[in-house]
């Protein structure tokens, strides 16, 4: 039985500059490896958009252009190889 592990998504807000770092952990656990990891927002509970694809070997996105103001959640989606 394969375990899955947990993806942890941290942010980093820098207001002076108007941006937002996010990091996280690669997942593990899958055979065929990671395909693409999907990076989510959702601005004031106005619902989840895809905010950007990124490669399997990426851990690090900056979003740039962060208006102040508004509540920002972001979500991370692993998609597998198969």
């Amino acid at each position: 039985q394969d375990l899955h592990s947990l993806i942890w998504l941290r942010s980093n807000i820098n207001e002076a500059t108007f941006t937002v770092d996010l990091n996280w952990n690669t997942y593990k656990n899958w055979n065929s490896g990671v395909a693409q990891y999907q990076i989510w927002a959702n601005v004031d509970n106005q619902g989840w958009k895809l905010e950007r694809t990124l490669l399997p070997t990426d851990s690090t996105l900056r979003l740039e252009r962060i208006t102040n103001g508004f509540t920002i959640l972001y979500r991370i989606k692993a998609s597998s190889l198969d």
